[in-house]
C-alpha cells in the first residue's frame, strides 16, 4: 500500500513539474453570437427576456444588446404571446398566468432577418423559499438559503440574487457648483447618501436527486466580506430561486464548469454546454443560453451594521485626507465637489484673503469626487423595497 501511494505521489509530482506556461492567442474575431437569457414566467410575474451579442475579450464593455428584435412565447396549442421591446436588449410582457399543463417555447426574429427557436419545455414551479439566513464567520457574513418540496418533484435548483446596500460618502458636501455659481444643495442635488446594487455573477446550483427527501438545507448563496462597504451601514439581499428540469440543470452545470472552475490540472476539461435554442435560419450557427418555463420564488432579508460583531467594517477612506481650500470662484477646480463655503463672505474673510469684494472671493472647501459624490457608484433614489 505504501509503495502504491509513493508511486502516485511521484506521478503527481511529475505531472505538476512538467507543466508549461500556456498563453493562448486571443482571437480578435467577433463572432457576434446571439445570447438569450430569461424565463417564460407562467405565473403572476412578468416574463422578461434579455437578448445580447457576444463580444471579444479585449473590449472594455461587455454590454452589446440586441435591439429591434421580435420576441414571442408560444405554446404547443398554437397560442402566441408577443413581448414588447423595453430597451437595452430587454423584451417583456406582463403576467401571462399560463396553464402549466402545456409546453412552451421562445421564438426570436432579429433585425438581420435570422430566426431562433427554442425547444418546447415543461413548466416547473419553484417551491417557496423557506428562509434566507446569515452567519458571521469572523471576516464575512455568509448567506444561506433553505427550501423544500414536500411532493419531491423539484430536485434541481438554481439561484440568483441582487444585493443592495446603503452608502454614505466619506466626506459630506453642502453646496454645488451650477452655471458659474456656488449654491446650497437641494434634495435633487443629493450626492451624500446613495443605494448601490450588484447582481450575482456566479452560477449557483444544487440538487437533491440523490437524496430521499427534496430538502435544501443551508445552501451557500454568497459571502459578504467586512472589508467592503456593503456591511458598513445597512445591507439587503433578494434571492430568486428557480426549479430546473434535468436537462436545464446539466446545461448550467456544464456552463459553470467551463466558466468558473477551470485553472488547474484537477479541474474539469472544457466541454460544450448543450443549449435548447437553435438558429433555424442557419442550423450551424451557435446560440448561447437555455430557455426554461415556470415560476420563481423570491425572498429578501436586511442586515444592519449593529449585527456585525467587529469594529472595523468597510473600506479605509483615510486616503481622502482633508479638504482643499480656495478663495475665488474662478479658481475652483472642476469636477471637485464642494464641502462647505462662505457663500456671502464677510469683509474680514475678504481682507484675510487679501482680496476685494469685486473679486468675488469666498472661502471654498472642496474634495475629490471619489470621496464626496456617491452617485458615481449608485443612485440617490431610495428603492421602493427599502425599509
Amino acid at each position: 500500500m505504501t509503495k502504491n501511494y509513493s508511486c502516485l505521489f511521484s506521478l503527481l509530482t511529475l505531472i505538476i513539474g512538467c507543466k508549461k506556461p500556456y498563453n493562448p492567442v486571443v482571437t480578435a474575431t467577433n463572432y457576434n453570437y446571439l445570447v438569450i437569457e430569461g424565463l417564460i414566467n407562467t405565473g403572476q410575474d412578468s416574463t422578461i427576456i434579455k437578448l445580447s451579442r457576444t463580444v471579444t475579450v479585449d473590449v472594455q464593455t461587455t454590454l452589446n444588446p440586441e435591439l429591434s428584435a421580435r420576441v414571442s412565447v408560444e405554446n404547443n396549442q398554437g397560442n402566441v404571446y408577443l413581448l414588447k421591446e423595453m430597451g437595452k436588449g430587454l423584451y417583456a410582457i406582463p403576467a401571462l398566468n399560463l396553464d402549466t399543463l402545456h409546453k412552451y417555447r421562445l421564438r426570436v426574429k432579429t433585425s438581420d432577418g435570422k430566426e431562433y427557436l427554442s425547444d418546447f419545455v415543461k413548466a416547473k414551479d419553484s417551491p417557496p423559499i423557506d428562509s434566507i439566513q446569515h452567519q458571521f464567520t469572523g471576516t464575512a457574513e455568509n448567506i444561506f438559503s433553505y427550501t423544500h418540496d414536500p411532493t419531491n418533484n423539484t430536485r434541481y435548483y438554481r439561484w440568483e440574487f441582487q444585493e443592495t446596500y446603503l452608502y454614505y460618502s466619506p466626506i459630506q458636501t453642502q453646496f454645488v457648483y451650477k452655471n458659474g455659481s456656488i449654491i446650497p444643495e437641494t434634495p435633487d442635488d443629493e450626492i451624500n447618501v446613495c443605494y448601490i446594487s450588484d447582481n450575482s455573477s456566479d452560477i449557483i446550483l444544487n440538487s437533491t436527486a440523490k437524496l430521499k427527501q427534496d430538502v435544501i438545507d443551508k445552501n451557500p448563496i454568497t459571502q459578504v466580506s467586512v472589508t467592503l462597504d456593503k456591511l458598513r451601514v445597512r445591507y439587503s439581499i433578494s434571492v430568486k430561486q428557480y426549479a430546473l428540469t434535468p436537462d436545464a440543470y446539466n446545461y448550467y452545470q456544464s456552463l459553470k464548469k467551463n466558466t468558473e472552475t477551470l485553472g488547474s490540472i484537477f479541474d474539469a476539461l472544457p466541454s460544450g454546454a448543450t443549449t435548447n435554442i437553435h438558429c433555424i435560419t442557419n442550423p450551424t450557427e451557435p446560440v448561447l443560453g437555455y430557455v426554461t418555463a415556470g415560476t420563481i420564488s423570491q425572498r429578501r432579508i436586511f442586515i444592519d451594521r449593529a449585527e456585525i460583531p467587529v469594529s472595523n467594517v468597510g473600506v479605509d477612506y483615510s486616503y481622502c485626507g482633508t479638504a482643499y481650500e480656495s478663495y475665488k470662484v474662478q479658481e475652483y477646480p472642476l469636477p471637485y465637489n464642494i464641502i462647505q463655503g462662505d457663500v456671502t463672505p464677510t469683509d474680514s474673510v475678504i481682507k484675510a484673503a487679501g482680496k476685494t469684494r469685486k473679486d468675488s472671493v469666498f472661502t471654498v472647501y472642496y474634495a475629490d469626487p471619489g470621496c464626496t459624490n456617491c452617485t458615481l457608484k449608485g443612485s440617490n433614489k431610495k428603492p421602493l423595497f427599502w425599509k
